[in-house]
């Protein structure tokens, strides 16, 4: 399995493309350009969760990062951002170990269960916060390049840019 595609204005906005021209332009012609007429969070979020989208929804639209198609994707993250605040309440509240007594009586000093929950959604949220360039990192490898100004050569004013 190779890298994943990407779409060829963020091919073009890392600089990095062995691509014609006249490649480029078949691609951006055919290249599937989701709606965005339809990005309402989901009824089924928690109120931790739509606070969470409201927070967010509106940067990711404005950068071109989320259309109708990925309503769901931003949904799961919000959702396991609501589960991960859950399970670290329940950390502060209980401690990072509880006592546990097992059928036979015996009485054991063992991780609270909520320290692998939070760990589960943490990873989650990381994920889908690189997907949607939600951290430092993944928003540097979308950065738009400085374009330089200079001046055409001759070549480049008499036969274009080839």
């Amino acid at each position: 399995m190779g890298r994943n595609a990407k779409p060829i204005e963020l091919v073009l906005l890392n600089g990095k493309s062995h691509k014609t021209k006249k490649e480029i332009e078949h691609r951006k012609q055919h290249e599937i350009k989701p709606p965005k007429n339809r990005i309402e969070s989901p009824e089924w979020l928690c109120d931790v969760a739509k606070k969470e989208w409201d927070e967010i929804q509106g940067d990711l639209i404005e950068l071109g990062l989320l259309s109708n198609i990925d309503v769901n994707q931003l949904a799961i993250y919000c959702d396991a951002y609501a589960k991960y605040i859950d399970a670290t309440g329940k950390i502060n509240k209980f401690g990072l170990v509880i006592k546990h007594t097992n059928k036979s009586g015996a009485t054991n000093v063992v991780t609270n269960p909520h320290v692998q929950i939070a760990g589960k959604y943490a990873d989650l949220i990381n994920k889908f916060s690189n997907e949607f360039g939600l951290t430092p990192s993944s928003r540097a490898k979308i950065a738009i390049p400085k374009k330089e100004e200079r001046e055409k050569s001759e070549f480049e004013q008499k036969f274009g840019d080839l």
